[in-house]
């Protein structure tokens, strides 16, 4: 067992003292300082394996500097594709934020940005989108649009022009259905369910005006100002105009022979808008939109360093802060001092 050993500094005048060279104190391992004997309260060393500065408090080694980690996140899924067939917009993805102390250094999280769901094509019915994940914080999908020719809105079980995508969740491998629209020619819409945060998808029409896709949710984490995540998409209008406007970055509506349908906005997780109808067959309809892919923003002090593994991001500072903008992948995020 070794012994912490000890040197003394004179004083140069008064209660100060001149350190000509920098003060390095001795450095031990967790273990190693665990194994000393002799120490007295007041003894300090740098401990390698935390990279800190530690004390002897008479009882417990104490860091001098226990810094902690305040992560500020958004995690939003990717937005739902449309069905096709005079469809209803989709849902748009799931939007998580909030800020958590609970993450420890030198440890790998995992994070997972979703996909948009891709658009039906030839009457079929859309696809859900993919839910994004940091650690244990989710942002799930909406359901997709109803069609006029019997597609069921996703993950409702109603049928025809009025199904709109349900508001996505931010729950772990769940979808929460906004309320269906009706059959025939009405439009109503399917609005986001309450606390999902994800803009419910906008009916379709036979006849009229497709109803527009439902507002996201605001956050400002990326730049400092709102943004708009998780917006429904417009329905389409087998009508000559009169398509359902997506919201804030989700797609927009199609209409009948002159506009196919648009889709989310990539990152933003909006939902697509739903299909137009067409003169020249009952059965041919332009195109659905497909979902907006979802996002992971992390927000964290400057003085840690950030590692990735298997992610695309970009990374700034602003102010005290960095932000990390993760727009595609699986993989895994850690912090450093």
């Amino acid at each position: 067992m070794s012994t912490l050993n000890t040197n003394s500094i004179g004083k140069y005048s008064g209660n100060n003292i001149s350190i000509d060279d920098p003060l390095r104190f001795k450095t031990y391992t967790t273990t190693q300082r665990d194994a000393l004997s002799g120490t007295a309260a007041g003894d300090t060393i740098f401990n390698s394996t935390t990279e800190t500065l530690e004390f002897y408090n008479g009882t417990a080694w104490v860091k001098l500097y226990d810094p902690t980690l305040e992560i500020q996140y958004l995690v939003v899924g990717g937005g739902s594709g449309a069905s096709s067939g005079v469809g209803g917009g989709s849902g748009g993805g799931g939007v998580n934020a909030g800020t958590t102390t609970s993450l420890a250094l030198d440890t790998s999280y995992t994070v997972t940005v979703g996909a948009g769901g891709a658009a039906g094509t030839n009457n079929a019915a859309g696809n859900v989108g993919n839910e994004s994940r940091f650690d244990t914080y989710y942002g799930g999908s909406g359901g997709f649009g109803g069609s006029q020719n019997g597609v069921a809105s996703q993950p409702t079980t109603h049928t025809g022009s009025g199904g709109g995508g349900g508001g996505g969740t931010n729950a772990p491998n769940q979808q929460t259905a906004g309320s269906a629209g009706s059959k025939g020619n009405a439009n109503a819409g399917a609005a986001g369910v309450q606390n999902s945060l994800g803009g419910g998808g906008g009916g379709a029409s036979t006849a009229g005006s497709g109803a527009a896709g439902g507002q996201g949710e605001g956050n400002s984490i990326e730049t400092g100002s709102s943004q708009i995540y998780g917006s429904g998409g417009g329905g389409g209008t087998a009508s000559s105009s009169g398509n359902g406007a997506g919201g804030t970055n989700a797609g927009n509506g199609g209409v009948r022979d002159t506009q196919d349908a648009t889709s989310g906005t990539a990152n933003f997780g909006g939902g697509g808008g739903g299909s137009g109808g067409t003169l020249a067959s009952a059965f041919a309809f332009g195109a659905s939109g497909a979902g907006g892919s979802g996002v992971v923003v992390l927000r964290y002090p400057n003085e840690f360093t950030l590692t990735t593994s298997g992610l695309t991001k970009t990374e700034t500072t602003s102010g005290d802060d960095k932000i990390c903008k993760i727009t595609a992948g699986t993989g895994t995020v850690s912090w450093a001092l």
